[in-house]
């Protein structure tokens, strides 16, 4: 009898676990990551066969492996950087709930060990909410949940931000510049790629030089400096603070003096400007018909600016005159023609809500173009003397190589030849004596 009463006691157990809620439930939310481990894991960490202490060593083992490297969410042209110890795990809730789940009742005891895919209990910080919360374009609870994902299975350290419509940013047009590239820039299809759809929130810093990246790397200077060139003049356009930018100190066949900028990574030269506004922007850039246009788009227009460019001074080139024996006896040519230089002053007017506020944003100097002028030299008494024959001229350095380029303008004149044993009059030379094509002095 009482054998009879343990089979039915047996029995009735079987069946309560067969229907029990508690074990459908852990059929269906256990296995909830796919994993391809045989055994059962947490975080991505197989634990079947491990002790509890075991767990919990090789858990942390593995949490501190990953948190050497720093998140990066990135989406719709901006990219954040989370530091990975800002997250913290709770080891001691999520084992406690492995062992609810693997637990074996006393009479199930000739069933196989249950498989389970546990997540790891992840806590965000409240750095990483506001830092998330503050770009803009980012959906904020659905950003964090796929950090929370990421992080609760130790995977990729790449996670990309769940985006709103960028149309709500193209509002408002802040700023247009349209430019023909110039010939021989290089790359600047490439290079308007790179910062298209680049997303500049409230108070974010931009760097043209950070947004290329390797992307600078297609381009050469002329295309880099004509980037940077239409880049700024569209910011003038905006009530954005300019941080950083260097001026080319020569006048581009684009633009306008004032206007331009150089970058280079090499000589630590980059634009740099801030979003001051409460609004988010929108850099849009692309290549048309040899047209680099170039835009920038808020969700709201704050101000009305406007920009003006000052000539403050004109500079005259200087007349350098050269001498040669090459030329015939009282000839002579120009070899570079002069071109003014200018100081030129840069103004921004800024109007919101009624208060103008006007700021000197730059001051450049354009150095001019020297006119050099080469005049025949065939024999030196016959020079012109209106404009004699100076040591200045005689000793300048043209080439770099540190000595004068007397050679340029005496061929085969001796290296020693003191140009100020040069006479000026044909009363100085000895009776009979002349000077040959190489400048050198013939006494009979």
């Amino acid at each position: 009898m009482q054998k009879k009463i343990t089979v039915l006691i047996a029995l009735i157990a079987i069946l309560i676990y067969i229907i029990s809620p508690l074990n459908v439930f852990e059929k269906y939310t256990a296995s909830a990551d796919e994993t391809t481990a045989k055994g059962s894991t947490i975080g991505g960490v197989e634990v079947s066969g491990l002790e509890n202490e075991e767990i919990q060593k090789a858990l942390t083992d593995a949490i501190i492996n990953w948190k050497a490297e720093p998140l990066t969410v990135y989406g719709g042209g901006t990219e954040l950087s989370i530091d990975a110890n800002e997250l913290q795990y709770n080891l001691d809730s999520t084992l406690t709930q492995y062992e609810m789940m693997t637990d074996k009742p006393w009479f199930d005891f000739w069933s196989d060990e249950k498989i389970v895919h546990l997540p790891l209990e992840v806590m965000i910080s409240d750095n990483i909410l506001n830092a998330v919360e503050d770009v803009a374009i980012w959906s904020k609870d659905e950003t964090i949940n796929k950090i929370v994902g990421q992080a609760s299975y130790l995977k990729e350290h790449n996670i990309e931000a769940v985006v709103t419509d960028l149309s709500i940013i193209e509002n408002d047009r802040l700023a247009l510049s349209i430019e023909e590239i110039p010939e021989g820039a290089l790359g600047i299809s490439y290079l308007a790629q790179a910062i298209n759809d680049k997303v500049i929130n409230p108070n974010e810093i931009f760097s043209l030089l950070e947004t290329l990246g390797e992307n600078s790397d297609i381009s050469n200077n002329l295309g880099l400096n004509f980037l940077a060139s239409v880049l700024y003049n569209s910011v003038l356009q905006t009530s954005f603070d300019i941080l950083e930018r260097h001026s080319q100190n020569e006048i581009p066949t684009y633009l306008e003096p004032g206007i331009e900028a150089a970058v280079s990574k090499y000589e630590n030269k980059d634009l740099r400007f801030a979003n001051t506004t409460e609004s988010p922007a929108l850099i849009k850039a692309s290549v048309e018909n040899e047209m680099l246009k170039l835009e920038i788009y808020s969700s709201v227009k704050e101000s009305d600016v406007s920009v003006q460019v000052n000539q403050e001074e004109t500079i005259s080139p200087r007349i350098i005159i050269r001498y040669s024996t090459e030329l015939p006896l009282g000839q002579s040519k120009i070899i570079q023609e002069g071109k003014n230089g200018v100081r030129i002053s840069v103004f921004r007017s800024i109007t919101k809500n009624g208060n103008m506020e006007e700021e000197h944003i730059s001051r450049d100097y354009y150095p001019p173009t020297n006119q050099i002028v080469l005049k025949s030299l065939v024999k030196l008494e016959e020079s012109d003397t209106e404009n004699p024959l100076t040591d200045d001229d005689l000793n300048l350095d043209l080439n770099g190589d540190g000595l004068p380029d007397l050679d340029n303008y005496f061929p085969g004149a001796p290296s020693d030849l003191n140009t100020n044993d040069l006479p000026k009059d044909e009363d100085e030379l000895p009776p009979g004596s002349y000077y040959d094509k190489g400048g050198n002095l013939v006494t009979p």
